[in-house]
């Protein structure tokens, strides 16, 4: 038996007709552009898994596709970068799937999973297909999902990691690079529909990327925002330039207690934390209180877009100089131990703990490569299964909450499949992608340099200053992060972290940035439910 309950309806909306359902759009193999009503119509002419797998392959877009066949079977489908998750329960030969996790949770108290727990404390997410609940698990980027006979089986239909690099020389692949950027944000105003573009615009290289492309292709109804402190904020200072530079209106949103309040009591946070995590990903404050803002003042309509900067550097090679040294080559143990060190960072973790931790990344790249593929693509592409889809790209979760749709140029599948082979010496230390940049911005006369762009060299003293501060004293500690703080997090999170010290269970020198604060109140959150039933 098969019970489904997709109930979530806002920025991006369900379509459903007799067994087909699906949520946010598509471009096909020729190009073709299908959102609701049409991408629903599309998507019934698909009567089998081999025709289901043959779209996916070449689709892009952000959606999530299920088709009910007759005889107790299904297909589901996410896009490669998991916008609209799925979760689904087994249990006496019934399979029941919701969009709302909450909707599957009958027993209570509900059971953690204990290897989820440090996962979620030490990386903010749950990896592979586990939530943080026994038994109840969750669709992952580029996958099918095919139910038949009381039985999951599972497809990936997309992978990062590769065993060979393009063979052109750098002039044509830079050549290339442009024009695949081109033909990108063509699609991306395509999908637009003449609606307001709204770019959260940083100090970083990617959102003024977007800034630019929509200023190329001669796309007039753009507002920028920044949002963060109002003093000392280099990336105020860098967006407001690109913007004025763009013409373009740019609007900053300050967080401070006028903006923000007492949130923390409000019934829209608690709706909104559990909207976000869903027992798999911890949730972000990142331009929550900005759309808010902007939405209540009534600066932006109901049908505006928004379109974020998320993960063009990692897709240019800028994880390169983040993984730990990891190249063409080394072990799968190698490889998972890095990734350990790397992204599961939040909470301190001991032996045992690392441990465990590492034997289950360690079975997830060995499942998803093989022998041949290039030690560092392997890297890649666990963390756009994991970390890009359930933590960092997660956060367009934030537009979704406020009812607002967005789009992903980054993820569009011909700019991914492009980096994807590039050679190595030509993503390290992001040179193609940088050149390419510099090609649009120096065409709407932005400046390249400033802003926030580490290279290699500057990276490397960064991360042996985090090195540094691992072992200072928590009171240095914080005053240094405060220093650094243009979001204003420290005053964001100073009822949250209140609220965490009352827990004596909780030992606050264990927490080592900003986003463990927040995972650790979530799970507080869950416990204290549980022992109130």
């Amino acid at each position: 038996m098969i019970k489904t309950e997709f109930v979530y309806n806002k920025g991006f909306k369900w379509y459903t007709e007799d067994n087909v359902s699906i949520k946010g759009f598509l471009y096909d193999a020729e190009n073709n552009f299908y959102e609701k009503e049409s991408f629903l119509h599309f998507v019934k002419k698909i009567d089998s898994k081999d025709k289901l797998l043959q779209v996916l392959k070449k689709a892009t877009g952000l959606f999530t596709i299920y088709i009910q066949f007759p005889g107790n079977k299904f297909l589901l489908a996410n896009d490669i970068i998991r916008s609209f998750p799925v979760f689904y329960k087994l249990e006496n030969n019934k399979i029941h799937l919701s969009d709302d996790i909450h909707i599957l949770i009958k027993e209570k108290p509900i059971e953690i999973n204990p290897i989820s727990e440090i996962e979620f404390k030490s990386a903010g997410f749950v990896s592979g297909h586990n939530t943080l609940i026994e038994n109840i698990y969750t669709t992952q980027s580029g996958e099918l999902v095919e139910y038949q006979n009381n039985k999951i089986e599972i497809t990936s239909y997309f992978y990062y990691n590769t065993e060979e690099t393009s063979q052109k020389e750098y002039p044509e692949l830079e050549r290339k690079s442009i024009q695949v950027i081109r033909n990108v944000f063509t699609r991306l105003i395509q999908s637009l529909n003449k609606k307001l573009a709204i770019i959260p615009l940083s100090g970083g290289l990617d959102s003024r990327l977007i800034a630019c492309m929509l200023k190329e292709l001669d796309y007039k109804n753009v507002l920028c925002y920044t949002f963060g402190r109002k003093e000392n904020n280099p990336e105020k200072e860098i967006s407001e330039k690109v913007a004025k530079a763009l013409n373009f209106d740019w609007v900053f949103i300050e967080y401070n207690q006028q903006n923000v309040g007492d949130f923390l009591n409000a019934s829209f946070f608690g709706e909104y934390y559990q909207y976000y995590s869903q027992y798999a990903s911890s949730f972000m404050f990142q331009d929550f209180f900005a759309v808010k803002y902007l939405k209540e003042k009534k600066l932006i309509p109901q049908d505006a877009v928004f379109i974020p900067g998320y993960s063009g550097d990692f897709l240019g090679g800028s994880q390169l100089y983040k993984n730990g040294g990891v190249k063409e080559k080394t072990t799968a143990r190698r490889i998972a131990k890095n990734i350990v060190n790397e992204r599961y960072i939040n909470t301190k973790l001991n032996r045992k703990e690392k441990q465990t931790i590492r034997k289950k990344v360690e079975k997830q790249i060995c499942t998803q490569s093989n022998n041949k593929d290039l030690a560092y693509s392997i890297f890649e592409n666990w963390e756009i299964k994991e970390n890009l889809s359930k933590f960092i790209g997660h956060t367009t979760s934030i537009y979704d909450f406020w009812e607002y749709e967005y789009r992903l140029p980054f993820w569009d599948l011909e700019f991914v499949n492009f980096f994807k082979h590039i050679p190595y010496k030509y993503k390290y230390g992001k040179p193609l992608y940088n050149n390419s940049l510099f090609f649009y911005f120096k065409n709407q006369q932005v400046d390249f340099n400033y802003g926030i762009n580490l290279n290699p060299k500057e990276f490397k003293i960064y991360s042996l200053k985090k090195k540094i501060k691992k072992h200072l004293p928590y009171v240095i500690k914080r005053r240094i992060s405060h220093t650094a703080d243009i979001l204003n997090y420290d005053f964001l999170l100073s009822e949250i972290k209140d609220e965490l010290r009352k827990n004596k269970k909780i030992k606050e020198k264990y927490l080592l940035t900003q986003n463990s604060y927040l995972a650790h109140w979530y799970l507080k959150k869950i416990k204290e439910s549980n022992r109130n039933l």
